[in-house]
């Protein structure tokens, strides 16, 4: 299934829905359309046991419709008569389930990643490029990265390559693709290779060079050719995404976090934003906030550039980027009153959740910060770090409510927002 080439397991197969909430041909049905389709995974329980043992609510904000996953990873890989197979890894293996055949497949995808499947399978099948087959270690096309642009309803497509080159078979392939669906208003935005010949089981490499961008149209706003350009509804920041950056894989559900993280946050606020990633949530900020510093240890190379020169021009010198891992960059909440973070899925480095949890009395770097939002993709490790957070007697849960997120359709995976206020000094003791 789709989560298991994003590394999220899934609790429940969707072959299990009710069949009217299915896909046929990869097109949503009309009565698909409820976010209302399922009541929650069986983390969203075990979360909402946790909050409560501690006095504390939990509000479930908002469950992915199908059709809601807006970029995807699927296979492709050499079936036994040699013919590709193009679509999911079967849970705990790595057999591909063709979505072609097997229409639960179509149930988390934009309809434009669908149909864009359609036309890869016809492609691949009628072309001469060679699917790659994991037990000889033989063949060039691995995997398939698609992006849907939702304003176009365009769709990214990287070629994920066994080869440490573009060989001709490849070139030709792509050719062809493009003058096919990428020329004349068709639906390929723009086409990528990612070179991958290693024998591990990483569906991409980030090596220098592995990257190259085969065909696209000129470059447009944000001056990266062959990038996205995304807008989330509760803001007016427009995001340059290339392929080789995270990006949220559900970019309507991400932007009613977003939404909730500016509603927090106070015009005139200073912010500093550890875990940035390309910097969309910082981006968000920026407008409202005196300075919004970023940071990450892995650099958003010119994307993050390439977003802020979209931005109004009095908001773009307000924001920074700077390249270091949290407990690197601890110093860049000196003079803050905001901090944000969004850490991956084993939490805060202990290095920032012990300069958080400090009191502030003693004057450590995070003394000045008001206001901790707490964006948590990973479940367990929240634990961790809110018991931390709140036992060192300095902070509060705002409103004694957070609020969880159900952004991916049959993954048992929730992602959740802490606000957290700093307790008033006079009640320290």
């Amino acid at each position: 299934m789709i989560a298991l080439l994003s590394g999220r397991p899934l609790a429940w197969s969707p072959q299990n829905l009710p069949r009217p909430l299915l896909l046929r041909r990869g097109r949503l049905l009309a009565s698909a359309a409820s976010s209302d389709v399922l009541e929650g995974p069986p983390l969203l329980q075990e979360a909402r046991a946790f909050f409560s043992a501690r006095g504390l609510q939990l509000t479930h904000a908002y469950s992915a419709p199908p059709g809601s996953r807006t970029t995807s990873r699927i296979a492709v890989r050499a079936g036994a008569d040699g013919r590709p197979l193009i679509g999911l890894f079967a849970p705990g293996t790595h057999d591909v389930r063709p979505c072609a055949s097997d229409e639960s497949c179509h149930v988390p995808h934009h309809p434009a990643i669908n149909d864009a499947l359609d036309a890869l399978q016809a492609e691949v099948e009628a072309g001469d490029l060679a699917a790659f087959d994991e037990a000889t270690a033989t063949g060039t096309l691995r995997y398939l990265q698609l992006s849907v642009e939702r304003t176009s309803r365009r769709v990214q497509v990287v070629l994920v390559a066994h080869s440490d080159g573009v060989e001709p078979a490849l070139a030709r392939f792509a050719a062809q693709l493009w003058e096919r669906h990428g020329v004349d208003g068709g639906w390929l935005h723009s086409l990528w290779v990612n070179l991958n010949p290693t024998a591990f089981n990483n569906i991409l490499s980030y090596a220098p060079g592995a990257w190259r961008l085969l065909h696209a149209p000129p470059a447009g706003a944000g001056g990266l050719a062959g990038s996205l350009v995304e807008r989330y509804a509760s803001t007016d920041t427009q995001f340059v995404l290339p392929p080789f950056v995270f990006r949220q894989a559900n970019l309507d559900g991400f932007d009613k976090i977003v939404a909730e993280l500016r509603a927090a946050v106070p015009p005139g606020a200073r912010v500093v934003e550890w875990y940035a990633g390309v910097g969309v949530l910082g981006l968000s900020l920026a407008a409202d906030a005196a300075f919004v510093r970023c940071s990450d240890v892995n650099p958003p190379r010119e994307a993050f550039q390439a977003s802020r020169a979209l931005l109004p021009a009095h908001a773009r010198d307000r924001v920074s980027y700077a390249v270091g891992a949290a407990k690197e960059r601890l110093d860049d909440a000196v003079g803050a009153d905001v901090a944000l973070v969004d850490p991956p899925r084993k939490g805060l480095a202990p290095e920032l959740l012990a300069a958080l949890c400090d009191d502030p009395r003693r004057g450590g770097p995070c003394a000045s910060v008001r206001t901790l939002l707490y964006v948590s993709c990973g479940f367990p490790a929240l634990t961790h770090d809110l018991d931390a957070l709140l036992a060192a007697g300095c902070w509060r849960v705002r409103g004694e409510t957070a609020t969880a997120y159900v952004l991916f359709t049959g993954a048992n995976h929730i992602e959740t927002v802490v606000v957290f206020d700093r307790v008033d000094m006079s009640e320290l003791v």
